[in-house]
């Protein structure tokens, strides 16, 4: 029993594969025409399968059969974000919305939407909501967050940078995260911001040889060729030091091209 039960883990991974569950769900709906919340579910499997136009599909069929649930209008809405129909998407959000006013998945949904129809102040509104109200937000949803500040104003760095700062109180030193500050602070050239993150990363750390890399570079950027070059050794012992199997890896082969590439810069 467990090795057939092993068997089909290899032959159908993440509960099967998804064109046969497909296939079973259109079986079902042969032997029961009638059940709409059948053709919501393969229409959520279509999705899945990245064919937003056959959950379309369904999703219509299923409310035509006088499916009774909320949640269709939300489904209907990620696909016709996902197939660029944003006004459609929009309206399917606004029913949703309608029956679940403080529903966050919507309300994301709804900020996807807006963002995808250029109307960028009514997104950000909708994702600083439910970052406030998320009890487990995602660090990509402070990320997207923080991206959007900037793409609806290229200099606003102090709320793309809060915004950051607020997901790592909430969240811990997530190095996604604390590497997107970095990202911004080098960008605007604030190298003594810059630094100091660069430095707090590398406390806890066992493995710091990329950060070493991104040291030099940063040093290299402000003209300050000595420095750079001391760090560049510095981290090309660092990946001395390590195993072998480690010095292989694809990584860090990239990592010896950019301490390559940096010197031909000193």
């Amino acid at each position: 029993m467990q090795l057939a039960y092993l068997f089909l883990l290899v032959l159908f991974p993440f509960h099967g594969d998804l064109s046969l569950r497909i296939a079973e769900k259109t079986n079902a709906i042969r032997t029961e025409p009638k059940n709409a919340l059948l053709y919501m579910q393969r229409g959520e499997l279509y999705f899945q399968h990245e064919q937003p136009d056959s959950a379309l599909i369904d999703y219509r069929t299923a409310l035509n059969k006088g499916l009774d649930t909320s949640v269709i209008h939300e489904l209907m809405a990620e696909a016709f974000l996902a197939n660029e129909e944003n006004e459609e998407g929009l309206r399917s959000v606004a029913e949703f919305l309608a029956l679940e006013p403080s529903n966050l998945k919507g309300i994301h949904t709804r900020g996807k939407l807006l963002e995808a129809s250029g109307k960028l102040k009514d997104a950000i509104a909708d994702f600083e909501f439910v970052l406030e109200k998320a009890n487990n937000p995602r660090p990509q949803d402070f990320a997207h967050l923080s991206d959007l500040y900037l793409k609806s104003d290229p200099t606003d760095f102090e709320r793309s940078i809060g915004t950051l700062n607020n997901g790592i109180k909430k969240l811990g030193n997530v190095i996604s995260l604390q590497m997107k500050i970095y990202d911004l602070e080098k960008g605007r050239k604030n190298y003594t911001a810059a630094h100091q993150l660069l430095d707090e990363m590398m406390g806890p750390l066992s493995r710091k040889e990329r950060l070493l890399v991104e040291k030099a570079e940063l040093f290299l950027m402000e003209g300050k060729t000595l420095e750079a070059a001391e760090w560049l050794v510095t981290s090309e012992n660092a990946i001395a030091s390590l195993p072998l199997r480690f010095q292989n890896i694809g990584a860090t082969q990239k990592l010896i091209e950019r301490i390559e590439g940096l010197k031909q810069q000193l």
